[in-house]
Parts: structure tokens; sequence; C-alpha cells
């Protein structure tokens, strides 16, 4: 990953060790960038790592073991009164893991949501809120 500086690109390296990655991801630790929220800070997805927090300083690492429903999270985004949405998706092979799905974090603690009418099979690819901030 690049990042801008000044008028030319620099090395951005994400703190990713593919050897935590234990389950099995498509593109074991590959990262993009999910959100800019409104504090600044830079949040990206990876494959297999969870997501990661950054501050302008420092890297945050959150993964199934702080609250993610799975390792893969396939996006971000920061609805209402600055909490952000993650959404997962299990892992494949070699036989489906039973994770993924919908959690909120408030700066705090993860919340996640078991299936839901609409909200089934736990693999879930868009998230978006609607003009009045409902997801």
């Amino acid at each position: 990953m690049y990042r801008k500086l000044g008028e030319s690109f620099v090395q951005f390296p994400l703190p990713i060790p593919k050897e935590k990655i234990t389950q099995y991801a498509i593109t074991a630790g590959e990262a993009s960038l999910a959100l800019e929220d409104s504090k600044g800070k830079l949040w990206f997805r990876t494959d297999g790592y969870g997501a990661l927090r950054w501050d302008g300083t420092n890297f945050t690492h959150f993964g199934k073991e702080h609250g993610l429903p799975s390792n893969t999270v396939n996006g971000i985004a920061e609805g209402p009164k600055g909490r952000n949405w993650f959404i997962c998706m299990q892992a494949y092979q070699p036989k489906m893991t039973g994770d993924g799905g919908l959690a909120m974090y408030d700066g705090e603690t993860f919340t996640t949501f078991p299936d839901l009418p609409g909200l089934t099979g736990r693999d879930l690819y868009s998230l978006y809120f609607d003009p009045s901030g409902r997801g």
C-alpha cells in the first residue's frame, strides 16, 4: 500500500502478520482502505486479519478476539452517532466456518447481530445507510 507524501508516493506498510491468519482467506492479508471516519481516523478492511485503525500515529487491530464476527471484513461504514458498522463473511475452505455477519462498534465494544429477517446466511458484502440514517 502507498500514500502520497508531498509530490511522491511512499510505502505505507500495514502491520499484518500473515502467520496470524489462521483461517482460509482468498488473498490472505490483503487490505484496502474502507473508511475515513468523522474523527479523521483511517479504517482498513482485511482478508483474514480483521480491521485496522490508523489514528495518524499508531495502528490498532480489531479481530474476532475483540468482537468482530469474522476476520474477513468486507466493509466498514460510519453510521449515525459516530458508530462504525462492519460487515464480514465466513471462510469457506476447507469447510464453512459459520462465522461472519454484522457488527457495530461504539468506540469501546462490538455488538454483533445474529440472523435477522432479511439478514441471513451471515455473508455480507455491502453496507449502506438510507437518507434517514438507517442501515
